[in-house]
């Protein structure tokens, strides 16, 4: 993550304009994915870098005492995957409102697509996939299985299709499936082939 000289002062403004109302509060900013590594920040913002995530830990600031009382990462999330969406769902329990802090600015690098990342972007949405099964035994409600920004859809019988998206056509997407076993297919070109169970 890169950041903007203003990036700090930007979340401490928007957090104590927040004090003024209510302590339970914590600040979100934005975050613009980039494979530009030469000048991050020249990218600019995009549909793409939209998140409805109420907790994502790439670009927040919260009082400490909050993660404690909320009980930190829950260290049973041990592949990629769902942890601060989960810890997010207790924050939002107590109470705490998100600002958004839109001049906080982070720039998310990735590399640029390329076909030899395909093994592992499968083996992340597989991890992903399985932590998706965890985050639902946790909170199974409406909001979890729905609402987040990386679960596309789910079908009647209570499985999980979750999507890798990094800027790439629809052609060149893939989706991992997991049921509530935690059994997880792939599917490539437009969710529509799915391999064998792993």
């Amino acid at each position: 993550m890169v950041v903007t000289e203003h990036f700090l002062q930007a979340h401490a403004d928007a957090l104590l304009q927040g004090y003024k109302q209510n302590d339970r509060v914590f600040t979100y900013g934005s975050v613009i994915n980039t494979c530009n590594f030469e000048n991050p920040t020249s990218e600019p913002y995009k549909i793409t870098d939209f998140s409805a995530a109420y907790f994502a830990t790439g670009n927040v600031a919260i009082a400490r005492h909050w993660l404690l009382e909320a009980g930190l990462f829950d260290t049973r999330f041990q592949l990629y995957g769902w942890e601060d969406l989960e810890l997010g769902v207790r924050l939002k329990k107590l109470g705490l409102k998100l600002i958004k802090c839109p001049a906080a600015v982070g720039y998310h690098w990735h590399p640029p697509f390329s076909l030899d990342q395909i093994s592992g972007a499968i083996d992340r949405e597989i991890q992903r996939g399985k932590m998706g099964v965890l985050f639902y035994q946790k909170h199974p409600t409406w909001e979890v299985r729905y609402d987040s920004n990386d679960l596309v859809a789910s079908d009647p019988v209570g499985g999980f299709i979750f999507r890798w998206n990094a800027e790439r056509t629809d052609d060149e997407a893939f989706v991992a499936v997991a049921d509530r076993s935690g059994k997880v297919a792939v599917s490539f070109r437009n969710c529509s082939d799915f391999s064998e169970l792993v």
